[in-house]
């Protein structure tokens, strides 16, 4: 089963994950919010 990780805000909570085995997650130290103009900018 795979999981994805929500909420990840600092480099030290990415990295206790992938040590976990965790291969997914989001939060605001990927990537902050954007205005829907944006979104579309994005590579």
């Amino acid at each position: 089963m795979e999981i994805l990780a929500e909420g990840v805000e600092t480099q030290e909570q990415a990295d206790i994950l992938t040590s976990m085995g965790c291969r997914y997650a989001q939060g605001y130290f990927y990537h902050r919010p954007a205005p829907t103009a944006a979104f579309f900018e994005i590579p």
